[in-house]
């Protein structure tokens, strides 16, 4: 059974890449008025689907692979954040995607879920989901 903190990481992950999803809702009418269009929409659609599939398989099977990836492309997405120019609705939808992200990673960092990534066997937890 996985801990509450794993459950937790991938929620909050989800819902970070939702703020990503509606951030792009958002900067739409600037994507459209650049003519290779289609490259720009394809691109973050893709890093959405990449960001997915990485996120459950660390919630979903344990892969400390996808894990460190994930953290480092996040730290990327941080760093780009903090770089970039951006005002306004954009901004503010990057930093709660961002902020959203670190808790996660901070879920992800707790005792239950360390343990869980390693395969150990928690009993508290266990006692937790059948009592």
């Amino acid at each position: 059974m996985r801990p509450k903190t794993i459950i937790l990481f991938e929620d909050v992950m989800i819902g970070s890449l939702a703020v990503a999803f509606v951030n792009n809702i958002v900067n739409w009418r600037y994507v459209s008025e650049v003519p290779s269009a289609i490259r720009i929409v394809f691109v973050p659609l893709l890093a959405l689907l990449i960001f997915s599939i990485l996120v459950l398989l660390v919630a979903r099977k344990r892969s400390k692979i996808a894990m460190w990836i994930l953290v480092v492309l996040s730290g990327l997405q941080i760093s780009m954040t903090v770089a970039l120019t951006a005002q306004g609705v954009v901004l503010k939808l990057l930093l709660a995607r961002d902020l959203l992200a670190l808790l996660a990673f901070a879920y992800l960092a707790a005792p239950a879920s360390r343990r869980w990534m390693r395969g150990e066997l928690d009993h508290q937890t266990v006692r937790e989901t059948f009592s």
